[in-house]
């Protein structure tokens, strides 16, 4: 894969990220099929992201694991865990105040845009 096309890859799946992490509160989803459904594959688009990442830095000349990469890695690494919160939320395992899932939007969207600007002014 080209640097373009996984620059182009990343993009889409970033664009797509904002609707499971701008959530806000946890809403309960019926029926609870569609629940665990709606996590499993929250958890394959966080694994994508990671993956996509993983070809972007492999394709960079050089292959060094600059600042841009350890934010977009603390990003999606809180992503993950807003994930799993909300999923043992879901199976009422545990409870987690809307401010818990705030702040970890709030994470994910300062790194990662964050780590955007770096990598695009890398990239000049």
């Amino acid at each position: 894969m080209n640097k373009t096309a996984a620059i182009i890859l990343l993009s889409v799946i970033i664009m797509a990220i904002p609707e499971l992490a701008l959530a806000g509160e946890f809403y309960q989803l019926t029926p609870t099929w569609f629940g665990y459904v709606y996590y499993l594959l929250s958890m394959a688009l966080i694994a994508a992201c990671f993956y996509t990442s993983y070809l972007v830095y492999s394709t960079m000349k050089g292959g060094k694991l600059g600042l841009p990469w350890i934010l977009f890695l603390i990003s999606f690494g809180t992503l993950l865990l807003r994930t799993a919160l909300g999923f043992l939320t879901f199976i009422d395992v545990g409870y987690f105040k809307a401010v818990v899932f705030a702040v970890l939007d709030l994470i994910f969207i300062v790194a990662l845009m964050i780590g955007l600007l770096l990598y695009k002014e890398n990239l000049n």
